[in-house]
């Protein structure tokens, strides 16, 4: 069993490792202006590996790490929902925060490509709906215009890197405070 965890360990780092390269390469050179023997140099993971991982579409790794990050961002994952349901939003801000350190280049990344008639700007503009959605779900009755204003603040703490997690915590808090003394 120790075996199986450490191997599962060093896929997961791999797999960082590979998307972390991918998206800083994409950022330095140009979308697209890079190559996957680039990636293997960066990361130090065979292209072979990689090749295994995501195939060898350069567009697919950088849309899977839109999909994990997006997801986790936007707390669309189970843990993220059942904590959001129980009324932990500061805790789930807090853990994509710190998928945020583990993956500095994202808010670039993020910034560079979000507007961009591609594959990837549509992709990050559907987890931003997705997000909203979420935010519509949780806080029915809000109009549009709420709702676009809880993501920016939302979105605004979780890219924040000089908030402390105390700082998460207390903004949430008044957030949550403001809307529910608006909706009184």
């Amino acid at each position: 069993m120790t075996d199986n965890k450490v191997q599962a360990t060093d896929k997961n780092e791999i797999y960082w490792k590979i998307l972390n390269a991918a998206i800083a390469l994409d950022i330095k050179k140009g979308h697209l202006k890079w190559s996957i023997t680039n990636i293997a140099t960066i990361s130090k993971v065979s292209r072979t590996l990689i090749y295994y991982y995501f195939g060898k579409s350069k567009e697919n790794i950088l849309l899977e790490a839109i999909k994990l990050f997006g997801q986790e961002l936007s707390g669309n994952t189970a843990t993220r929902t059942t904590a959001w349901a129980a009324g932990d939003l500061a805790s789930t801000f807090c853990a994509s925060r710190a998928l945020l350190a583990r993956a500095p280049d994202i808010r670039v990344f993020y910034f560079l490509r979000r507007n961009e008639q591609t594959i990837l700007g549509s992709a990050i503009l559907d987890f931003e709906e997705s997000f909203k959605q979420k935010i519509s779900s949780f806080f029915p009755g809000l109009s549009h215009t709420e709702v676009d204003a809880l993501f920016a603040l939302f979105l605004g703490i979780v890219w924040a890197p000089e908030l402390s997690d105390d700082a998460v915590m207390k903004s949430v808090s008044l957030i949550l405070s403001g809307v529910k003394a608006q909706h009184l």
